[in-house]
């Protein structure tokens, strides 16, 4: 397994200048879903979130589930999206009260999440030490109308540590059962998981996030008013740091602008396959799930704009 580590405060130039809106954007939470609990817009507070994503190699079948919980107010926020040939599914309630405790996700080795409101159970859990985890295991259930639910676990095989302090994406392989639309789908796959404990407000900066996973490669791409950036992880290599990358807007087909630190400029083609929206602050946040290519090879994701 390899790990590439970067680490800068929020202010600071993210690897390139061009990147320097990468961490403001990602000061923003941009791959994280809030709610509109009364009072939380920019406010300061302890926050901890964490995700796991994954996608059938022909994106036939994506989920993306997302808890993020608020450990001084009892609140937590999930969102949960899944599509399969049978049709799309999604959850999100961020006023789910939740009697939890923080789980010290930046320094403890054996994390446990978990929240439940009505027919919805959702619990993560992950080994090993923040931003170079050994593995992680998801369950989410919604029962009643439009029922759906996901077993996953994660195995790291590449991660991005430092994007701002506290932010760590990890790409590994997602075993996962798929339970919707009245049937049950197995995939192994490229994907995900996401943790970021933060004080900052989240959500405050406007942005297009994106994180592709696929066999041969995987990485994030993000854009934001002030600037954007990239990188790509091979295994084995190290990373590939674009300082420019221009999303083109929600629609059947999404393209990605990148230009490399020493000049060359690449075009990302990507299929949307599922567009869903959510409300952040009485705003719209709109989630995509996307396949094609990056950099020559296949991948499966997401692209989420929030304000762009």
């Amino acid at each position: 397994m390899t790990e590439t580590r970067f680490h800068l405060s929020r202010r600071n130039l993210l690897i390139s200048a061009g990147a320097a809106a990468l961490t403001a954007a990602c000061a923003s939470g941009a791959e994280d879903a809030v709610s509109p609990s009364e009072g939380l817009e920019g406010r300061v507070i302890y926050t901890e979130s964490v995700q796991m994503s994954g996608g059938a190699p022909n994106g036939s079948s994506v989920f993306s589930i997302r808890l993020c919980q608020y450990p001084e107010i009892g609140v937590a926020w999930v969102w949960a999206s899944v599509m399969t040939p049978e049709g799309s599914f999604l959850f999100a309630d961020n006023e789910i009260p939740w009697s939890g405790k923080a789980a010290d996700a930046a320094n403890a080795t054996d994390v446990h999440y978990a929240a439940s409101v009505g027919d919805m159970t959702i619990r993560f859990s992950r080994t090993g030490k923040h931003g170079a985890i050994d593995g992680g295991t998801l369950e989410f259930e919604k029962g009643g109308e439009g029922a759906f639910r996901v077993s996953a676990t994660f195995t790291r095989s590449d991660g991005y540590v430092g994007l701002l302090d506290g932010r760590s994406e990890m790409f590994g392989t997602v075993e996962a059962v798929i339970e919707a639309g009245g049937q049950t789908r197995t995939i192994s796959a490229p994907g995900q998981w996401h943790e970021q404990p933060q004080s900052e407000p989240r959500f405050t900066v406007p942005f297009v996030y994106s994180s592709l996973w696929g066999k041969g490669i995987s990485g994030t791409l993000l854009q934001s008013p002030e600037g954007s950036g990239a990188y790509a992880l091979r295994s084995g290599k190290a990373p590939e740091i674009f300082r420019k990358a221009e999303f083109s807007p929600p629609g059947a087909e999404r393209t990605v602008e990148l230009v490399g630190e020493d000049g060359t400029a690449h075009t990302l083609h990507l299929e949307q396959r599922h567009l869903y929206t959510l409300e952040i602050y009485g705003k719209t946040w709109i989630g995509t799930f996307v396949y094609g290519s990056y950099l020559d090879q296949p991948v499966v994701g997401f692209i989420n704009n929030w304000l762009m």
